[in-house]
C-alpha cells in the first residue's frame, strides 16, 4: 500500500490498512470486474460526462476512488461503525455526498441505524424518487439559490419584483423535503461572478444572504461561513504549501479569543486583492446575519400580507421593494450597483428614505435587524439603524441602504 493518509494509515492498490482493525479493506470489498479484482467495474467523473453504463452509477469508482461494495453486509457494518464514531463525538447531522450513486436500501440500512437530527442528500436537479424520499432523507435544493441570485444580481432592477414571487427550487422537491443552502463548496467560482453566490461578490452577496433569511420560503436553510481562496483547490488559511503532506490551519481566533474574520463588505464586487486574500472570511459573522436569523425565527411563520414593488406600486421607484409578513414584520431593500456593471443595466443603489411609507405595523420604535453586528450582549434598548412608526402605521423616520 503505497499511500499514507493524514492519520498515518496506509492505503492504495484497492486496499486500505485502516486504523482500528475493523476498517481494513481488501480488493474484494470494492466493486470490481468479475475476472480482475484490481480493475474497477466502471468509472464516473468529468471524463465520462457523469454518465454511467446502463444508467447505473452505483458500482462505479468516482474520481478514481474505489467504490465500496455496500451490497455486502460486512462492508455495510464497517460503514456503520464509522457513522457510530461520528455520532459519539457529537456529530448529529449528515450530508450524504454523491447520494444518487448509492442504492436506496443499502444507504438506508447504514444511515438509519442512528438517531440523526438531520440527514440530507447531495442533489442537483433530478426528480426525487419516492423510496429515496421515504427511507433516506431530505434533498439539497440548489435551484432556489440560483433563482434568488439571478433576480437580485443577474437581471435589471426593472425586473426586481420577480424576487417576491419566489416559491420553488428543484421541480418536484417541496419545502418539507428540502434543505436550501445559500452557498456550497462545489457551487463556487474562482473569481467574482455575479450569478454565483460567493463572498467575492462583496456587498451583493451580503444582501442576497440577508434576503435569503428574510423571505419566508424554505423550512430548512443553510448559510455559509468559510475562508478566502485563489484557487478552488485551496484548503483553509495556513494550508498553502504544496510540498508538504500535512498542515496546520490558522486559528479563526486570536490569542484573546477574538474572531479574525473579514469585515462585512461595502462594495460589489470585492477589490481583487481582498477577494484573493487567504484568510478566514466568516460570511455568517457579517453585520446583520445574526439579526436576520433572529428575524427569520420570529417572522417566517407569517404569510406575506402586503408587497411594495418598484416600478409597479405607486411611489416606489425601480430597484426598490418591500414586503410585510403578518402584522408585525417588515422588510425593505434597494438593489445596489456593481462597480463593474454595464451602463445599460438598470440599478439604483444609494439609500431609500422610507419616511411617509404606510406599512401598517403597530406604533413603536423598531430595530433594523440587518444592521446588528451581533446579538451577543445586545440589550435591545437601541440599534445601529432604527425605524419609527406612528399610530397610523406610517414610518416617521427610517431608511434602507443598498446591501
Amino acid at each position: 500500500m503505497p499511500c499514507v493518509g493524514w492519520g498515518g494509515s496506509r492505503y492504495g492498490n484497492r486496499m486500505q490498512q485502516g486504523a482500528k482493525g475493523w476498517d481494513a479493506a481488501s480488493p474484494r470489498h470494492f466493486h470490481h470486474k468479475k475476472d480482475d479484482a484490481m480493475e474497477p467495474w466502471c468509472q464516473v467523473g468529468p471524463q465520462t460526462g457523469w454518465l454511467c453504463p446502463d444508467d447505473d452509477c452505483t458500482p462505479c469508482d468516482m474520481y478514481a476512488l474505489p467504490d465500496f461494495a455496500t451490497e455486502l453486509e460486512e462492508v455495510r457494518e464497517m460503514q456503520v461503525k464509522h457513522l457510530e464514531d461520528l455520532f459519539h463525538i457529537g456529530v448529529t447531522a449528515l450530508r450524504v455526498d454523491a447520494a444518487i450513486y448509492h442504492h436506496v436500501y443499502e444507504l438506508a440500512a447504514m444511515v438509519n441505524r442512528l438517531p440523526w437530527d438531520l440527514v440530507y442528500q447531495e442533489w442537483w436537479g433530478e426528480y426525487p424518487p419516492h423510496d429515496r424520499t421515504e427511507y433516506v432523507g431530505l434533498y439539497r435544493d440548489v435551484a432556489y439559490r440560483w433563482h434568488l441570485v439571478n433576480r437580485l444580481a443577474g437581471k435589471n432592477a426593472t425586473e426586481l419584483p420577480e424576487l417576491l414571487q419566489l416559491d420553488s427550487g428543484v421541480f418536484g422537491i417541496t419545502q418539507d423535503m428540502a434543505v436550501y443552502p445559500f452557498a456550497y463548496h462545489d457551487g463556487r467560482s474562482k473569481d467574482s461572478d455575479p450569478e454565483i453566490a460567493t463572498y467575492k461578490n462583496g456587498l451583493a452577496f451580503h444582501q442576497q444572504q440577508k434576503f435569503f433569511l428574510s423571505w419566508p420560503f424554505g423550512e430548512k436553510v443553510l448559510i455559509w461561513g468559510g475562508y478566502g481562496w485563489r484557487d478552488l483547490t485551496h484548503g483553509p488559511p495556513g494550508c498553502d504549501k504544496s510540498d508538504g503532506d500535512h498542515c496546520t490551519p490558522d486559528s479563526v481566533y486570536d490569542e484573546d479569543g477574538h474572531a479574525q474574520c473579514m469585515p462585512a463588505p461595502t462594495v460589489s464586487p470585492l477589490p481583487k486583492s481582498a477577494a484573493r486574500e487567504r484568510r478566514w472570511v466568516c460570511e455568517h459573522r457579517w453585520q446583520g446575519v445574526a439579526g436576520m436569523m433572529h428575524f427569520r425565527k420570529a417572522c417566517r411563520q407569517h404569510a406575506v400580507s402586503e408587497k411594495w414593488e418598484g416600478g409597479k406600486t405607486e411611489g416606489i421607484g425601480v430597484g426598490r421593494l418591500a414586503f410585510r409578513l403578518g402584522n408585525d414584520c417588515f422588510v425593505a431593500l434597494t438593489r445596489g450597483r456593481r462597480e463593474d456593471e454595464d451602463e445599460d443595466v438598470a440599478g439604483v443603489g444609494g439609500t431609500w428614505d422610507l419616511t411617509g411609507l404606510k406599512i401598517a405595523l403597530p406604533q413603536g420604535r423598531y430595530c433594523d435587524m440587518s444592521s446588528l453586528h451581533t446579538q451577543k450582549g445586545w440589550d435591545q434598548s437601541s440599534c445601529p439603524r432604527e425605524v419609527e412608526v406612528d399610530e397610523e402605521g406610517v414610518i416617521q423616520h427610517g431608511s434602507v441602504t443598498q446591501g
